[in-house]
């Protein structure tokens, strides 16, 4: 199992223990002649998600430093080659062939938005090309859209909602009203929550859609308030995610209700002030003060002045896997890399993470954070429930997978 120890050795450890200077100029000798091995990231930059797109490219570039000064892959420099898609599918595509016809990637990891992801891997598929696909998306390991080439860290709006979905029923009232964003990753919040709703035999009071880049929220309010929910489920990102809770804030809602989010966006929340979110939950694949994490904080403070959020963080993870996968594999060739990843267990700066063999699912647990006034910079959360792996995600028969006579999982692209 690769764990964090492998980044803290030799030369380095000391400096990255301490959160102190992540270079170590001279010590690393790269094969002559070689050309650098590339990385390519399409991120959201600018647009509604401009603040974890930037933290992403962040988290790539400090990976790629982590990786040169244990003396890169396969004995080459590894290059992190970003471009902004900014929130857009089409220009997401076309960056996406730039890199791979101009820049000669030789992988790819990215993507903050599910339908920039989506566009991402109809390029990085038919070529064959190992990726990372570092947004939440149910689609995307599920046939007939999976591809062998792709995997995928980040969890699935169906465990988001699993759990979030049931500590919400368990906790906090079964009428609920859904906000959601009038895009896939909305409308598939609120297919997860919904089914954990009724199961629970709640009642669904209704929902509001809205359009992507949405600043005023007074409209969608009235709505909510007037049907009286136990629960709001807000299922939206970027800064339509603060907006709407901004808006409920000053219209009094929050007093009135419980308010849940699929994931909490901390990046976005610290840039106006956790009060706009006090009160409510939401759902983190980590937490930046916990052990497993506390060292990777340490360094990203250290060197960008605040906490990553669950973008960064699973962003720096992809590219470390990437580049583990190849130097097991001890090589690039994409059927070798699959195979060094596929049922690998690994650990971060998270948990203990598990590459699903049958759709690439990386199985992680999910935690339920609560608000609370800070005591100090950055201390406005806090663990409240956790629900690890296998139990929140569908099973791979779920999601169209199935398996030849021999009993192996068929790869359908």
């Amino acid at each position: 199992m690769i764990t964090r120890r492998t980044v803290l050795k030799t030369g380095g450890a000391a400096a990255l223990a301490a959160g102190g200077s992540l270079g170590v100029p001279g010590l690393l000798r790269y094969a002559r002649g070689e050309t650098p091995i590339k990385i390519g990231a399409t991120l959201s930059m600018t647009g509604n998600t401009a603040l974890a797109g930037e933290e992403m490219a962040n988290c790539t570039k400090l990976a790629v430093e982590h990786i040169n000064e244990k003396g890169g892959v396969l004995g080459r420099k590894v290059e992190a080659v970003i471009r902004d898609d900014a929130g857009n599918a089409a220009t997401g595509a076309t960056r996406a062939k730039e890199l791979i016809e101009k820049e000669k990637v030789d992988m790819m990891a990215g993507g903050n938005l599910g339908h920039t992801t989506h566009a991402l891997h109809q390029q990085t598929a038919p070529k064959k090309m190992i990726l990372m696909a570092n947004a939440m998306s149910n689609e995307i390991t599920s046939v007939p859209m999976f591809s062998k080439y792709t995997f995928h860290p980040d969890i699935t709006m169906q465990s988001a909602g699993s759990v979030i979905g049931r500590y919400a029923a368990d906790k906090l009232g079964r009428r609920w009203y859904f906000l959601v964003a009038d895009y896939a990753f909305g409308w598939a919040c609120y297919n997860a929550f919904s089914s954990v709703l009724k199961q629970a035999k709640g009642e669904n009071l209704g929902i509001s859609a809205h359009p992507i880049g949405t600043a005023d929220f007074s409209t969608y309010v009235g709505k909510i308030m007037a049907a009286q929910p136990e629960v709001l489920v807000v299922a939206n990102a970027g800064k339509d995610q603060i907006n709407a809770w901004k808006g409920l804030r000053e219209f009094g809602a929050t007093e009135k209700m419980k308010v849940v989010a699929p994931l909490f966006q901390p990046t976005s929340i610290w840039a106006v002030g956790v009060e706009s979110v006090w009160g409510g939950y939401g759902g983190a694949t980590f937490y930046w003060e916990a052990p497993e994490t506390k060292w990777f904080t340490d360094v990203y403070v250290k060197k960008f002045g605040k906490p990553s959020g669950d973008d960064g963080i699973s962003q720096y993870e992809c590219v470390m896997e990437l580049c583990s996968a190849v130097n097991r594999a001890k090589s690039l060739s994409a059927d070798k890399v699959i195979k060094a990843l596929e049922g690998h267990k690994f650990k971060w700066c998270k948990g203990e993470e598990t590459w699903r063999a049958c759709d690439h699912q990386a199985i992680q647990d999910v935690y339920v954070l609560g608000t609370k006034k800070p005591e100090k910079v950055y201390d406005t959360f806090e663990i409240v429930a956790k629900t690890g792996g296998e139990e929140i995600e569908m099973a791979c028969e779920e999601r169209n997978h199935k398996k030849d006579a021999k009993g192996n999982w068929i790869r359908y692209q």
